[in-house]
C-alpha cells in the first residue's frame, strides 16, 4: 500500500518504492512505474492516464496513425 494523502496533485509523482518492494498486482505497478518514467507526469497527470485508458494504451486516430503508434 501507498499512502498518498500528502501528494499534491499539481506536483511531481514523488518516488515509489521499486517492484521488488511491491505486494500488489505487479504487472499494473510495473505499467504505472513505466508510465511515471516515460512521462514524469503530475500526480493529476498520472490519475488522468490511468482514469482515461486504465494505464493501457488506448488508439485513437485513422488506421494509418495507429499503424504508425504501433
Amino acid at each position: 500500500q501507498q499512502d498518498c494523502s500528502n501528494w499534491e496533485l499539481d506536483q511531481p509523482v514523488p518516488d515509489l518504492p521499486p517492484v521488488e518492494a511491491f505486494k500488489g498486482p505487479v504487472g499494473r505497478y510495473e505499467t504505472v512505474l513505466a508510465i511515471i518514467e516515460d512521462k514524469q507526469p503530475t500526480v493529476r497527470e498520472l490519475l488522468g492516464y490511468l482514469s482515461a485508458g486504465g494505464g493501457h494504451l488506448t488508439l485513437i486516430g485513422t488506421p494509418e496513425e495507429i499503424v504508425d503508434t504501433m
